[in-house]
């Protein structure tokens, strides 16, 4: 019997270790998230960010490859070849109206702009050398940006509703933790300005830089109040 309830009590005694070294860790991470999110933008405002632009490479790729099968015949091609120009027309209009509301309506950070399918490459090349894109979407030259002081805006999950928005990432590819200002592609605003207006595409470009660059300022001023309050009451305590 004695050697029963020993067991139970140390089976209790691990319960609350656990259960404490489960809840300082989970503290942690709270404290941690937000404080990781203030530490970007602060730093982020005077880094530069680099605007990672959808090449729709692989699948460019993907139906090139497809003309060279012996199943396609001419009118395959032809058709093939039509869908390869409608891709990038589409692509090339809306990343140069996206590079053009850049240049109008973002002040935040330094800004550039690269292409997803050179990333890797870029990533290696610690940000640095010929694969930046200017404004009528031709290569130039850029960096090198220190990967402690250069952030990725591009195409992802946004963090609350799973849905595919502009969403900001450290170097590595890691997503901003919630909280961190975001936009989605496709919300009320763009789909009501998509469907009643023929110039859809610089508008909605310039809204959604326009809101990007005002959430920024919002809550790196947030941020920054939260800061020094914080560094008064420590003052306070001394």
């Amino acid at each position: 019997m004695a050697k029963n309830a020993n067991l139970v009590y140390s089976g209790y005694i691990w319960m609350l270790l656990l259960y404490f070294f489960n809840t300082l860790w989970l503290s942690a991470q709270n404290i941690q998230d937000p404080l990781a999110n203030q530490m970007a933008i602060r730093n982020m405002k005077t880094s530069s960010v680099l605007v990672r632009l959808e090449s729709f490479d692989k699948k460019l790729q993907y139906i090139k490859q497809s003309i060279q099968s012996e199943k396609c015949n001419e009118a395959c091609k032809a058709k093939k070849n039509k869908e390869i120009e409608e891709i990038l027309k589409s692509r090339d209009q809306f990343n140069r109206a996206f590079i053009e509301a850049f240049r109008k309506y973002y002040q935040f950070s330094k800004v550039y702009f690269y292409y997803d399918k050179d990333h890797h490459e870029l990533r290696q090349n610690q940000f640095e050398g010929t694969l930046f894109i200017d404004d009528s979407l031709q290569y130039c030259s850029g960096g090198p940006f220190p990967t402690d002081s250069v952030y990725i805006l591009g195409k992802g999950k946004t963090p609350e509703s799973e849905a595919e928005g502009w969403i900001f990432q450290y170097p590595d590819g890691i997503a901003m933790q919630k909280g961190f200002p975001f936009i989605t592609q496709n919300n009320a605003k763009t789909l009501i300005t998509y469907f009643s207006s023929s110039d859809h595409l610089k508008k909605n470009c310039n809204y959604i830089v326009k809101k990007l660059n005002k959430d920024l300022f919002s809550y790196y001023h947030k941020t920054e109040m939260k800061r020094m309050e914080g560094e008064r009451a420590w003052m306070g305590g001394q």
